[in-house]
């Protein structure tokens, strides 16, 4: 194997701007004088077209040991090219050199192939069309700025006033906003479409009440939400959803439901709905599909989206991640839960929209006053492809109120910490978040002094 090769692999697998450029270009057919390239080049391929991400060098390990279709001894020797790539440079001279030659080869590769078709289509005297559509294929092959997509040429548009306004005011209107005001002031005004935003906190903390409220909040806003559950079924998630998008006391709903008051709830909801949502877009929906636990990947939510909801959504709710499995086996736990972040953020990509899901914290934050993201996971690979990392930490309470004092009192209160964000200049900041008991309802308030207390 030419040592060109090696860095074209290197860069394909560590530079994921120069890989999105050049996968159009990228056949498998190309490497198959070398079936190690060749082996690596398919799996870049395929893990491409399903997460829009180049596969790490653990994930191609992972792939390698796997595979039960190589002989043992091919195995080894793919192996070895593996760890020489994961040692390359690729921003050097060398590697730049080495990666542009691959790319004219692939495009003389695929005109070559394009030519076959074109002489096909002529012998056989397929309709213009059909000769057109190969022509506009090999204009696009020989000519990459052809594509739609041209990427931003900064002192063009930079010197342009109307041209740069334009861009900075799409990166903010490309934002969908949590539904709390406090919080989102924090993010720029929301969460960029394509971004994974995950809760993480201890047992009880009140995680899922968290996805619910940000839930019902996107639908009443406008936006196209699917909750998916995989603890909880999907009845109890309904009943929450209908006590905080009305505003209903538990105890008021469960009387309805043993009185039959149902016209009562249908009331209240539908009034609220319209009260809210009037002049939002009324093609909103909020969409709750149970799965079970441990069983499902990643895979099956994307079937599911395709399959079954009206259009598109705005917004995926997962609840909770831990309980979502790879797409494919992974031994190493750490290495598994990072991969379901990844695909799971892959899955707010394909589909433009955000995704937020809940994360449990480690045992050693049972410890902590205050989570964040040191102790908040048993594998760093998590915190490595989120977006955006909040804990919720239950502040003290008194556990000796008497029950009417505890009736008396249904609010929870919650330090909210922003951790970490790479969608804004904010972390590690200190929010308050409180929680109606009988609602469920919650708010999110830069301070205390803010929520009145």
């Amino acid at each position: 194997m030419t040592g060109f090769v090696k860095n074209f692999l290197a860069v394909c697998l560590k530079d994921r701007t120069r890989l999105s450029q050049v996968i159009d270009l990228i056949d498998p057919s190309a490497f198959e004088v070398d079936p190690r390239a060749h082996w690596i080049v398919r799996k870049i391929k395929s893990f491409w077209n399903q997460y829009r991400e180049p596969p790490t060098i653990e994930i191609l390990r992972h792939l390698l040991k796997t595979d039960r279709t190589i002989p043992d001894e091919m195995k080894t020797q793919i192996g070895v090219l593996i760890e020489e790539i994961r040692d390359l440079p690729i921003d050097d001279a060398e590697s730049r050199f080495a990666f542009d030659s691959i790319v004219e080869h692939l495009i003389k590769y695929n005109l070559a192939i394009e030519m076959i078709h074109l002489k096909h289509h002529i012998e056989n005297g397929s309709n213009l069309s059909d000769i057109r559509q190969v022509i506009n294929r090999m204009q696009t092959i020989a000519n990459p700025a052809l594509s739609d997509d041209l990427g931003i040429d900064f002192a063009t548009v930079a010197s342009d006033p109307n041209r740069m306004l334009s861009l900075l005011k799409q990166d903010v209107g490309d934002r969908i906003p949590t539904g709390f005001p406090a919080l989102d002031s924090y993010l720029d005004g929301g969460m960029p479409r394509g971004t994974i935003f995950i809760i993480c906190g201890t047992p009880k903390a009140g995680k899922t009440w968290t996805l619910v409220n940000l839930a019902v909040r996107a639908f009443l806003n406008g936006y196209k939400t699917v909750y998916f559950t995989l603890e909880i079924p999907d009845s109890y998630i309904f009943e929450r959803m209908l006590q905080v998008a009305g505003k209903i006391q538990y105890d008021a709903l469960q009387k309805m439901i043993s009185t039959d008051e149902f016209d009562s709830i249908a009331r209240i909801i539908s009034e609220r709905i319209e009260k809210i949502k009037k002049g939002k877009s009324e093609s909103a929906y909020l969409r709750i599909q149970q799965f079970p636990s441990m069983r499902t990947t990643t895979r099956q939510l994307d079937s599911y989206i395709q399959s079954y909801l009206p259009s598109p959504p705005d917004v995926i709710v997962v609840d909770y991640a831990e309980l979502v499995l790879p797409s494919y086996k992974i031994q190493e736990r750490r290495l598994a839960l990072g991969q379901v972040v990844l695909e799971l953020r892959s899955l707010g990509v394909i589909h433009n929209a955000v995704v937020y899901t809940a994360w449990q914290a480690n045992r050693e934050a049972l410890k902590r006053e205050l989570v964040d993201e040191l102790n908040a996971s048993e594998s760093w690979e998590v915190i490595k492809h989120t977006d955006v990392f909040a804990t919720i930490t239950e502040e003290d309470r008194d556990d000796n109120a008497s029950p009417l004092e505890d009736e008396m009192n249904p609010i929870v209160e919650y330090t909210f910490f922003l951790s970490l964000s790479r969608i804004s200049s904010h972390q590690k900041v200190d929010l308050y978040m409180r929680r109606n008991k009988k609602t469920g309802a919650i708010e999110i308030f830069s301070e205390k002094l803010e929520a009145g207390l």
